[in-house]
């Protein structure tokens, strides 16, 4: 188990980077952007950051022999909020396409979905997301979510994503479209 491995590897700062950039690498979340508080005021990131740090917090936590109670039944749920996101968005674009109504429900398809996974990480439960239409372009979710892409294509046998422009409605689209593959391919899911 990952945990259990932890314990044999000496703790830096970027064991543990590299270690919750791994698993962010192969979850099907888009980076959305996420209110979180700096220095006393509300501002936004992206939520693979916010993922990011507090999977390294229960990383640090498990080197140090603090484990969470039930992991067998974690990683179930985990596993099924998963499944739950993918058949939520498959059957959206079997409905209704990729139009951006249908992108629009899938948005709070995932928000509500990574709040569900994020349940189990160290972080409050208070997990505000800006609407998609306020996300810039040249912003840090929009450079965050075309990596991400890119890698999920890789990881999954290919070598691009097609994305038709930097607009991040599109790349949600083509999350939307990924997810939906994965519900069709001989009952291969993303888990």
């Amino acid at each position: 188990m990952l945990i259990d491995s932890l314990m044999d590897v000496e703790v830096s700062q970027h064991s543990v980077s590299v270690l919750s950039s791994m698993v962010i690498a192969q979850l099907p979340f888009p980076p959305m952007p996420i209110c979180v508080v700096r220095g006393g005021e509300d501002v936004f990131c992206s939520s693979h950051d916010l993922m990011s740090s507090a999977m390294s917090v229960q990383a640090c936590d498990a080197l140090a022999g603090i484990t969470p109670m039930n992991i067998d039944s974690q990683m179930a749920t985990k596993a099924n909020v998963l499944s739950t996101l993918q058949q939520a968005v498959a059957g959206v674009v079997d409905d209704m396409g990729t139009s951006d109504e249908a992108v629009e429900r899938c948005y709070v398809f995932f928000q509500h979905a990574f709040r569900a996974y994020m349940h189990f990480y160290p972080c409050s439960p208070d997990m505000r997301f800006r609407p998609l239409c306020d996300v810039d372009p040249q912003s840090i979710v929009c450079v965050h979510a075309m990596a991400h892409l890119r890698g999920l294509a890789v990881m999954h046998g290919g070598d691009t994503v097609t994305v038709l422009s930097d607009r991040y409605i599109d790349m949600l689209r083509a999350y939307m479209c990924m997810l939906h593959a994965y519900g069709h391919a001989d009952d291969e899911k993303i888990i």
